[in-house]
């Protein structure tokens, strides 16, 4: 009787202190296969605000593809593998840079209701992507903060020293 009583107020205890971290995909950077619209609200360097904005990343489209051959760029893109393509413009919707990179890692850490991305760009570099996203139903993102590019394969908080944060806007082009 003491080792039932014990099992389930051991299953309670489980129960009631979920995992923080998960592995489940909560967010999106597109809008279910259509492209993702995005505004540059705020930049942030080292954690603080500044002022000004960057004006060639005033307006962020992600758009989703799949690699249709094996490419020059090594095992990242190898074929059948999803990447996104973060295309920034500015104010004039003249187009300023892009990046292509790969989704290689994720989490979601439910006490913040945050998604964290590692985007790889090549074997050696990625970037971090961090979605405020709305966990129930589609998964609404409601703001992105997209960090600099690190000379990593992985994501190491030292080098996160920059932080674009953008907002969903409408489709601009």
């Amino acid at each position: 009787m003491k080792a039932l009583l014990l099992f389930f107020l051991a299953a309670c205890l489980v129960g009631c202190f979920p995992e923080r971290f998960t592995k489940a995909l909560v967010g999106s950077l597109t809008n279910h296969g259509e492209p993702g619209y995005w505004r540059l609200v705020e930049y942030q360097r080292k954690g603080k605000l500044e002022n000004g904005g960057i004006p060639e990343k005033t307006l962020l489209e992600v758009e989703e593809f799949l690699s249709e051959k094996d490419s020059l760029l090594g095992p990242v893109y190898s074929k059948g593998v999803p990447y996104q393509k973060f295309s920034f413009y500015d104010s004039l919707l003249n187009k300023k840079d892009s990046i292509q990179a790969v989704r290689r890692d994720h989490r979601y850490d439910r006490k913040y209701k945050t998604s964290q991305y590692w985007y790889q760009i090549n074997a050696e570099s990625g970037f971090a992507a961090f979605l405020d996203a709305i966990p129930d139903g589609d998964g609404e993102t409601y703001r992105i903060e997209l960090s600099n590019v690190m000379k990593s394969a992985t994501y190491k908080p030292e080098l996160d020293s920059l932080r674009y944060i953008y907002e969903p806007t409408a489709k601009f082009r």
